[in-house]
């Protein structure tokens, strides 16, 4: 009898404790997908306001050359490869949208004409689809 009090005590011992674990182990659980979908929707606005910058820079860089004024080294990063956002991004895009981006940044920027602002900004709709953040 009194080796079981040891055992009886060790054993509420434990089962206070994993009481105490349980909830804050499935609040845990149930805050991930919250915050997964927060990172993804900040993820989303970041892409498209860099699109947006990176639509105005072939639009100004354009500008500069049809007045053929200022020399190339003060135009704007019109390469969507030179930058963090895209690099990012990328790891998401269809295999075809980057071969689709590749062939349009090797033309002339009054070729592409915005062409890949517009193919950036279709991926990211689809990604948001496929995350289900529309």
């Amino acid at each position: 009898m009194a080796s079981e009090i040891p055992v009886a005590l060790i054993s509420g011992g434990f089962g206070l404790a994993l009481g105490w674990l349980t909830p804050l182990a499935k609040w845990k659980v149930a805050d991930e997908p919250g915050l997964k979908r927060q990172e993804r929707v900040q993820r989303i606005a970041n892409w498209r306001q860099n699109i947006r910058d990176l639509r105005l820079a072939e639009t100004h860089t354009l500008a500069l050359i049809r007045e053929n004024a200022g020399p190339a080294a003060a135009w704007p990063e019109v390469n969507p490869r030179e930058h963090e956002w895209y690099r990012d991004l990328k790891s998401d895009l269809s295999d075809n949208q980057v071969r689709s981006i590749e062939y349009w940044r090797r033309k002339p920027i009054a070729t592409r004409e915005g062409k890949i602002p517009t193919i950036l900004e279709q991926e990211v709709r689809r990604i948001e689809r496929e995350w289900h953040l529309r």
